[in-house]
C-alpha cells in the first residue's frame, strides 16, 4: 500500500473528508492546503515528512520509526 492509498483508507475509516483535512492542515500550518494540493503531491510522492506527520496527527495516528531486530 502506498502513501496515496493509505490516507485515503485513513480518511474512510475516520469518517473524514479530504475537504475536511486541507481545511485541518490549513489552519494549523497557517497555509493553504487545497485537495488539488494535497493530491498532486501524493500522486508525485512529493510530499514532505512534516505534512506526513501531520496528516497522521489529524487523523488521530503517531508515526513511529523503530529500528528493526
Amino acid at each position: 500500500m502506498n502513501t496515496k492509498q493509505q490516507i485515503k483508507h485513513l480518511l474512510v475509516q475516520n469518517e473524514i473528508t479530504m475537504t475536511e483535512l486541507c481545511k485541518r492542515m490549513s489552519e494549523r500550518l497557517n497555509k493553504l492546503y487545497t485537495i488539488h494540493n494535497i493530491s498532486g503531491k501524493l500522486n508525485r510522492d512529493t510530499i514532505k515528512y512534516s505534512e506526513i506527520k501531520l496528516l497522521y496527527d489529524i487523523l488521530g495516528y503517531e508515526l513511529v520509526l523503530r529500528k528493526k531486530q
